[in-house]
């Protein structure tokens, strides 16, 4: 059985200094512990005045431009949930959202499965001349012996170009391996409730 170690920093807010804890495939993409602090940013400011030369400097124009950073940073830090999951099968694994987490309870729930590991490998893939890696979200152990590589994504996203390359790519490292690949949309995880 795997266990799934942290993936988690600490990252300190560029704006007001404290330190939080993201996901390591977060490092880059997160850097203010808030939309607030986001918006208050003077370099994110600068960049997005430098960008819309047409808005007026004016305190309503700089209370417009925060005021769609907001709007913009609220969905990175509101509409995923994160957190961490305790699971017999495979440890205390991270979710990233709360399809991530149905997943993990559905194997768990699961007695066809014997245990599972979250991310537990990379997959080269090359998207526009340049090599990328992909970090596929389950690896599970079927009770006969046989693994399955799952993908959880929303459906709006599986028709993506970036997401395709990343499947072709994944179908690819699993048929070599003799690995079933599955994707978990909404539909398989929540059953028609979403």
């Amino acid at each position: 059985m795997w266990r799934h170690e942290s993936r988690t920093v600490f990252v300190k807010c560029k704006t007001c200094g404290i330190e939080f804890q993201i996901h390591f495939h977060d490092l880059g993409k997160i850097t203010h512990c808030s939309p607030v602090c986001a918006a208050r940013d003077p370099e994110r400011l600068m960049r997005i005045r430098g960008k819309k030369r047409n808005i007026a400097f004016s305190k309503e124009g700089i209370a417009s431009i925060r005021k769609s950073l907001l709007r913009r940073m609220g969905t990175m830090y509101t509409q995923s949930k994160r957190g961490y999951h305790t699971s017999k099968k495979a440890g205390r694994v991270w979710y990233r959202s709360s399809y991530e987490k149905k997943a993990y309870e559905i194997l768990d729930d699961n007695n066809d499965f014997v245990s599972y590991s979250v991310e537990p490998t990379h997959i080269e893939y090359m998207l526009y001349g340049k090599k990328h890696w992909y970090f596929p979200d389950i690896l599970a152990v079927r009770r006969d012996g046989s693994m399955v590589l799952i993908e959880v994504k929303a459906k709006w996203g599986v028709n993506e170009k970036k997401f395709m390359v990343k499947e072709r790519s994944a179908k690819r490292w699993c048929c070599k391996r003799g690995y079933d690949y599955m994707l978990w949309t909404e539909e398989f995880l929540f059953g028609g409730e979403q």
